[in-house]
């Protein structure tokens, strides 16, 4: 790699908006692990106008050496954000970016350098990592714990060995991650060039909302489909993040989880990914989505258009095998089976 001794090889880049107490607890678990590295590693902030104490939280780090601080033009959404940041945060040669309620596992920082140095040609590496509550993810941040070992039930994958693949698909195959791990802005650590060249401005203007389109709910990864689809990408077995859980769900999660992640499964499809991955993304789709319906029923309803509903339906009747019944025997067939999928044991 050849790059000016003055440039980072790796920003890690961290969009945040009022949530002051996540963020510092966070910056100081960052801060932990990223000094040891130097000018190899910076660490770019960017505050989405935030109107909470945010600002504060970033003026007492301010003699932090390898904090940046950024700010867009304007309050954007949050999937506008993401795509902001992608595009203009870091000087580094490539780009991790991750949530304020995340923290980098230690040896995770490490793991992924030494990952870009091995793969040199690579130009996006999935890093592993795991998920726990928050509490679990605070108490760590303030400790000066050299170590955390995850358990095996927390990985976003749980297979697969440290090395390169000939594109996305063969990774998607090989990696045993589910098809929500992908969505997860952590793990992806990508060449800035890759992000630049894919011209998202206009991807960006036209993020009103969130998550009425793929590309408004998993920016980052349709972004990197589009652009690295084809060509060799790293894998990094080894947990480096810790994904915190308790802060992210939104209230429109029913709604990704039906619609958006059925789109997903599609363009892995488009992407090449085997029939056998895609059978098991489907089960599990249907299953969350089973699960949502038997528990939660009542977001079903509330639904607009109603055309969203009907399709919803659609995709589940024919997902069961019960395309040939009529709405009114699918709550009576269709449903039964609902709960014999999420009750199912795994295989």
């Amino acid at each position: 790699m050849n790059r000016s001794l003055s440039v980072p090889l790796l920003t890690i880049a961290m969009p945040t908006y009022n949530r002051a107490g996540v963020l510092s607890i966070g910056l100081k678990g960052l801060r932990n692990v990223a000094e040891p590295f130097g000018n190899q590693v910076e660490v770019v902030v960017s505050n989405n106008h935030s109107t909470d104490k945010t600002q504060q939280v970033l003026d007492a780090n301010s003699e932090w050496s390898q904090l940046r601080v950024v700010r867009p033009p304007k309050h954007l959404t949050g999937t506008q954000h993401i795509l902001w940041v992608g595009q203009n945060a870091g000087l580094a040669e490539f780009c991790w970016l991750m949530g304020d309620d995340d923290l980098v596992l230690p040896g995770g920082i490490a793991a992924v350098l030494e990952a870009l140095a091995r793969f040199p040609k690579v130009d996006y590496v999935l890093a592993n990592y795991a998920c726990a509550p928050m509490a679990i993810r605070d108490a760590l941040a303030t400790s000066k714990r050299t170590a955390y070992v995850p358990s095996d039930q927390s990985l976003a994958s749980g297979e697969g060995q440290t090395g390169t693949f000939p594109n996305l698909a063969a990774l998607v195959e090989n990696s045993g991650w589910t098809i929500e791990s992908y969505t997860a802005i952590v793990g992806h650590v990508f060449r800035c060039k890759v992000w630049h060249d894919a011209r998202i401005e206009a991807v960006v203007e036209r993020a009103k909302s969130h998550f009425d389109t793929i590309e408004n709910t998993f920016p980052h990864l349709m972004m990197l489909i589009s652009v690295a689809g084809e060509k060799p990408v790293g894998f990094i077995r080894e947990p480096c993040m810790l994904l915190g859980q308790g802060l992210q769900t939104p209230r429109s999660w029913p709604f990704i989880v039906a619609f958006r992640l059925r789109e997903l499964i599609d363009c892995y499809a488009n992407l090449g990914v085997g029939r056998v991955q895609l059978s098991a993304f489907e089960t599990a789709w249907l299953k969350r989505v089973g699960e949502i319906l038997l528990h939660e029923p009542k977001w079903f309803f509330k639904l607009r258009p109603i055309r969203d509903r009907r399709g919803l339906l659609s995709s589940m009747l024919v997902a069961l095998g019960t395309r040939n019944y009529s709405t009114t025997q699918w709550f009576a067939v269709g449903f039964r089976r609902l709960r014999t999928v999420v009750t199912r044991p795994p295989l």
